[in-house]
């Protein structure tokens, strides 16, 4: 049998994302026994590194109190456990700026270093959406903070490095720092899990009715009325239509009840949220029309790779989309042609686009099946992680 390499895994946060998960698992998979690290800022209390087992994964959270001086004293703490386990850890993966910096101060040797470079590796979602920024310096800052990742990234030697979707023009720059550079997307996975009994429900639910199914984040106020409204605006045309907004509302049930009532829609449309990928994916199965919403809000997850799971899930359905034609992902909509692109503002032309995938059988027919051939062929998760084994294996 062959011996499992050792790998330590440095995420930016208290638990590991969606990404860092799809990213263990893969390399659970091909014979690496990756020890987790995360970072917890807390309010008072002394430094500490407390450890947990989770899916077979050794876990160290190493909690620092935040504030000025946080940076190097969860320093101090990374480089104490990784002396620990320096003898059964060969690679290190780096997910954050912050990462390299600490990396580039405390050479590791014998340590194969690969990096995970995505919208959010050079700084935390806060900042980077701050709705009292300046456009133009939020920019400014980016590139100069790209420019130390560059450099830090051939200082150290960093032997590979994978790149999401939003950064992936950005390939060639990288490929001259780096000896191994992939692009490799945020996807799902072609298998997901699901009780037959839930989804024989949420078939017999809908059954009769022509679905439409938005996705999106729907937290912010004025994002979620357009959204409302484009669904009021399809559903007074025809008696049969069903709207289900699946996404992130933060509102009370009671709330949204009174909006789809004030809108007209009460009874013809329903909010979910917190749904398993399995569940998710039984409602976008018996569903006729897929939207995705792209919010203008700030604070809205309008990320490439949140995006791009909205639009994957819908194609793994095997459904038309209707999505925006500003959004990073229309490349994908365009590429496969599995659906419309429309200008998302105006709530007239998406209910038209929807409309007309709900009158278009033919057209949504084969939409919805070029799009399942794209995502079973080129986009599911199984097909991607070939491209992060390719940085990190042998």
């Amino acid at each position: 049998m062959n011996k499992r390499k050792g790998i330590a895994f440095l995420v930016n946060g208290e638990k590991p994302s969606y990404r860092n998960n799809m990213f263990l698992a893969a390399l659970q998979s091909r014979g690496f026994s990756p020890v987790v690290f995360l970072r917890k800022e807390v309010d008072k209390g002394p430094d500490t590194v407390l450890r947990t087992d989770s899916q077979g994964m050794s876990v160290f959270t190493v909690q620092i109190m935040g504030g000025k001086g946080s940076n190097k004293r969860y320093g101090e703490q990374l480089k104490k456990i990784l002396a620990r386990i320096k003898g059964s850890t060969s690679f290190i993966f780096a997910t954050h700026l912050d990462h390299l910096l600490f990396l580039k101060k405390n050479r590791q040797s014998n340590v194969s270093v690969f990096y995970d470079l995505t919208e959010k590796s050079v700084t935390d979602k806060k900042i980077a959406i701050s709705k009292t920024s300046f456009r133009q310096l939020e920019r400014a800052a980016r590139f100069a903070m790209r420019t130390v990742e560059q450099r830090t990234l051939k200082s150290i030697g960093v032997k590979g490095v994978t790149i999401d979707g939003s950064m992936g023009e950005d390939r060639e720059k990288y490929a001259k720092t780096c000896p191994r550079v992939a692009r490799v997307l945020t996807v799902p996975p072609a298998k997901y899990s699901l009780n037959e009994e839930e989804g024989a429900n949420i078939k017999k639910n809908l059954a009769g009715k022509r679905v439409v199914a938005a996705l999106g984040d729907f937290s912010n106020w004025d994002d979620l009325s357009h959204a409302v409204e484009i669904a009021a605006n399809v559903i007074s045309c025809y008696d049969d239509v069903f709207f289900l907004f699946i996404g992130k509302t933060g509102l009370e049930r009671s709330t949204l009840n009174e909006t789809l009532a004030e809108n007209g829609i009460k009874g013809r449309a329903i909010f979910l949220e917190g749904l398993s990928y399995g569940k998710m994916m039984a409602y976008l199965e018996n569903s006729d029309v897929g939207m995705v919403f792209y919010s203008s809000a700030p604070e809205a997850r309008n990320s490439f790779d949140d995006l791009s799971m909205r639009i994957f899930s819908l194609m793994q359905a095997g459904l038309p989309v209707v999505a925006s034609s500003e959004s990073e992902t229309s490349d994908v909509i365009k590429l496969s042609g599995c659906g419309l692109l429309v200008d998302t503002s105006s709530s007239v032309e998406f209910a038209s686009a929807v409309s007309y995938m709900l009158t278009s059988p033919d057209k949504a027919r084969d939409s919805g099946e070029k799009g399942h051939d794209a995502f079973k062929n080129s986009y599911c998760w199984e097909k991607e992680q070939e491209q992060l084994m390719a940085i990190v294996g042998p």
